[in-house]
């Protein structure tokens, strides 16, 4: 079942991107979080964004929260 991802960034709630991929979420954000892996992303990120994946019909998992 293929996910996507949106990120939210908390300080700023309209500000929101929706992602087809971990890769492409960790294309745009890991440079400048200096991070290589999507794991390391949703450690860093905490507290700045939330990041949450849809999966399949709605379904939705938060991965990054507050």
């Amino acid at each position: 079942m293929k996910s996507k991802f949106i990120c939210c960034y908390l300080e700023e709630n309209y500000g929101m991107s929706i992602y087809d991929s971990k890769e492409e979420l960790l294309e745009n954000l890991g440079d400048v979080f200096e991070v290589e892996t999507f794991e390391e992303l949703i450690v860093k990120v905490q507290d700045i964004y939330e990041i949450i994946e849809v999966k399949g019909d709605f379904e939705l998992k938060f991965i990054v929260t507050e």
